[in-house]
């Protein structure tokens, strides 16, 4: 039987091979468990993917790229919102635009996430989601509360 020697210690080789697949299990578990299996990192609209990461303002205006919009405003109005756990008929409708684009708010429901509030003209804005520095969701709107409100997606 082979022998380890640590500080004047012997470990069989056994007791080390089941403190390492332990210690790889352990890892494994660990990332596993922290990893938000809900976040989709690409998403498809009009036939071509496009990935989801939303980590800055500069990934944010190249996300809106994929949609064909161009934000020039670089200091958008940040603000922390909740998906509500139940989904009244508004965001049933909302929801609805969100399909369009490839996404589906539902699994968020109760998240706490990060709404980006863009200045695209006179008239409209755009509202980009985010939760965990992904892109889940957003929308085209009218300024006015009672406004349009437009999938991102829409042309």
């Amino acid at each position: 039987m082979f022998i380890f020697s640590f500080e004047n210690k012997k470990y069989p080789m056994k007791f080390l091979s089941v403190m390492l697949c332990f210690s790889i299990i352990a890892a494994v578990a660990s990332f596993i468990f922290n990893v938000d299996w809900k976040i989709k990192r690409t998403a498809e609209y009009n036939g071509q993917k496009y990935s989801t990461s939303a980590k800055n303002i500069s990934e944010i205006k190249h996300l809106a790229e994929n949609f064909g919009i161009n934000i020039a405003d670089d200091s958008p109005i940040i603000e922390n919102i909740r998906i509500p756990m139940q989904f009244n008929s508004v965001y049933q409708e909302y929801n609805s635009l969100q399909h369009d684009i490839g996404m589906d708010l539902e699994k968020y429901r109760g998240e706490s996430c990060t709404k980006y509030t863009f200045d695209m003209d006179e008239n409209f804005v755009l509202n980009i989601i985010v939760y965990n520095n992904h892109f889940i969701g957003g929308d085209i709107s009218e300024k006015d509360f009672n406004g349009i409100i437009k999938s991102i997606g829409y042309k």
